[in-house]
């Protein structure tokens, strides 16, 4: 088994739907995982391409998995693709699951190769997302997070929603 394999074994649990982690504690290795856009004030009509970074405090990263979700009848989610700052071999681990029905999109997943993970706040995927219906407080969150260190060990995850603003 190669230990990419190895360290997508381990991110299991998000892709087969695991839930989000609470905060970190105690010391340990731990990240916060959040979106980045410039505007949280959207348009219908016009789509948006949203970054989800990392902010690790005591860890390194070597693998991600996630799961994105926003309310259907308001936003679309799409074309998710690895970010630029995790990205070094010019896609993700696995394709992506899009269910237009419940407005997710599930096992985004990356994996580093060789003795490259990362630290501090970077980039790890982005996705477009396109306003279909105007509304307030449209909540885009995370339903699955996972993050692995070289050693294959999990970080403690704290994740964070984003309130989204849709006008016609």
């Amino acid at each position: 088994m190669r230990p990419s394999d190895a360290i997508v074994a381990l991110l299991a649990p998000v892709l087969l739907g695991g839930t989000c982690s609470g905060g970190g504690g105690g010391g340990a290795p731990s990240a916060t995982v959040s979106f980045d856009l410039a505007t949280n004030q959207l348009q219908v009509g016009v789509p948006v391409e949203v970054s989800v970074v990392v902010d690790t405090n005591g860890g390194l990263v070597q693998a991600f998995g996630l799961g994105v979700k926003a309310p259907a009848k308001k936003v679309l989610l799409h074309s998710a693709v690895a970010g630029a700052d995790f990205d070094d071999d010019g896609h993700l681990a696995l394709a992506p699951s899009y269910q237009i029905a419940t407005g997710e999109i599930r096992r985004l997943v990356d994996v580093r190769h060789g003795a490259t993970a990362l630290s501090g706040h970077f980039e790890v995927a982005r996705f477009t997302l396109s306003p279909i219906k105007a509304g307030a407080n449209v909540m885009l969150e995370f339903t699955a997070t996972s993050l692995a260190g070289p050693n294959g060990n999990d970080l403690a995850v704290t994740t964070l929603a984003l309130p989204l603003y849709i006008t016609q």
